[in-house]
Order: C-alpha cells, then structure tokens, then sequence
C-alpha cells in the first residue's frame, strides 16, 4: 500500500519520494490501485481522480527518487541476481512445457473459476455462497497447477502465457472472497442484504424519529468497525491473511448514501443535527 508525507501544515509535500512508494522500496502504485482517495461517493468519480491526479503528483517524487539514489545504475547490480530469477522462470517454463497434453485444460479451468467468481463475488453477497466458492475455487487452483500445454513450442506459445496467467488468479480471486466474507455489511458494491440498513416504515412522526436514531447509530457503528481498507498478505501456503488498516477521513468525514431509501429525508435531518453538535464541540476544544 502507498505512503505519502505531508508538509508542517498538513498539506501534501509536493517531491517527496515517500509519495505514492508502496511498501516495497522504489516500487510505486499510480492510479486507482493505490486506494488513497476515499470521499462520500468512492464509485462514482474518485477513480478518476486516482488515475489523473496521482500520475502528475508522482513525477516529481519519482525524479527526486533517481536523483538522490546511490549506486542506482543497472550496470552497478551484480548478474547473478538477474540470472538467478531468470534460472527460476526457466525452470517453472520447461517444468510446463514437459507436461505436454497431459493435464487439465487451462481454458475450462478459467471459465469455471469465472463462473464461480460471477455467482459468489459480484455485488450481491451472501456468506454461504462465499463459503461454497472459497471452497470450489481451492479446487480449481491445485487443477490450475496441473494444467497441461498443448502447444510445446519455445516461441511466441500463448499456451504458456495463459496458463501461467491463470495461476496467478487465483490469490486475487482468493483475496477477493475472504474479504468479502469477512466483511459483515452492506454498502455500495458490497451489498449483503442480510446486513442491509432498514428502511423507515411508520406515519407517526416520533417512532420515525426513534428509527432514524437507530438507523445513524447503527451507521456509526459500521463505520468503526468497517470503515477501513483490506489489506492481504499471502502465507506459505498461498493463504490470504486479512487485516485491516483505518481510513483517514479527516478531511471528508463519512456521511450515509440514502439514495431511494424510504425515510430519508428524517435520516438526513437527524444526521446533520449530530454533525453540527460535533463541529459545535470541536469549536468548544
């Protein structure tokens, strides 16, 4: 996941080389898949700004970066090391093209995983169902592994492409569903109607009131629990392992998307009589 370092006043420090580098020092992540820009509406147009305004930002990290490196020309890194991952990568291909034939097709084994996806991890979500395809998509990997090459040839061979491809889905595809399993709520495009926030159904003005207290409070206390972003790690096993790292919304605090529910507009005025007895006690600190 991307850094960033802010200025004595709280601003981005424009140049700096922590900004948009990943965990992994000089590799940087430009675009939506560095996950920084979190607003009231995350689908509808902060993935453009992800892939406009973190590319120009990053040019003049990147230029600092190779300014200031030591020892940073290929030339100054030893062979072995670009010979050792070559060895490896050699080895994994000939390993493959030895199967031949015999095998699984790779093809089959990617329609199904798609299928499988499609069913369990689009944006409606049930927890058994993703249980079901956890289980089905293991399954499909150790085939995956075992996929045979119909084509041997050394040169320009898809066969190889793809199926190599379709090994490394499967930690993604992993990823995507533990996630979402462990992710007990609905909102946007992870819609779990069992975890779904409840309309307001009453013509009496006080049980509405009553009911959009407890819509907010409810909202609140998903935030707490989910308002963070997912990180995966991948363990010996090829095993994702999920923890959690918070959102910084200091700047746009989170507000509910009640687009179409019924009762929300006495949602939205109780919610903003909490947010202006907030700003009234920040003042008062």
């Amino acid at each position: 996941w991307t850094d960033y370092e802010r200025t004595a006043e709280g601003g981005l420090k424009i140049g700096s080389p922590r900004n948009q580098q990943t965990s992994i020092p000089r590799l940087y992540a430009i675009g939506e898949c560095d996950y920084h820009y979190h607003g009231a509406n995350r689908l509808g147009a902060n993935s453009l700004l992800s892939c406009i305004f973190s590319g120009l930002m990053v040019s003049p990290s990147i230029g600092v970066l190779i300014e200031n490196l030591e020892n940073g020309d290929h030339r100054d890194v030893p062979s072995s090391l670009y010979e050792t991952v070559q060895k490896e990568h050699q080895r994994r291909f000939d390993e493959m093209l030895a199967r031949g034939g015999e095998g699984e097709n790779p093809y089959q084994v990617h329609r199904e995983l798609g299928e499988v996806m499609t069913r369990a991890a689009t944006v409606v979500r049930h927890n058994d169902e993703l249980d079901a395809a956890y289980a089905t998509v293991c399954e499909l990997e150790e085939r995956a592994r075992r996929a045979g090459i119909s084509d041997t040839s050394t040169w320009t061979n898809q066969n190889v492409v793809f199926a190599r491809a379709l090994v490394d889905m499967f930690p993604l595809a992993k990823t995507i569903l533990k996630g979402a399993r462990l992710r007990d709520e609905c909102r946007g495009a992870h819609y779990k109607p069992e975890f779904a926030m409840p309309e307001i159904h009453t013509d009496d003005p006080a049980e509405a009131r009553r009911q959009a207290e407890a819509w907010c409070d409810r909202f609140e206390e998903n935030n707490r629990r989910w308002l963070k972003s997912t990180i995966a790690v991948l363990n010996s096993d090829g095993d994702p392992e999920i923890s959690y790292e918070e959102v910084d919304t200091s700047l746009i605090p989170p507000r509910p998307r009640l687009y179409g529910l019924v009762g929300a507009e006495v949602i939205e005025e109780v919610w903003q009589e909490r947010q202006t007895a907030r700003e009234s006690e920040n003042r008062q600190d």
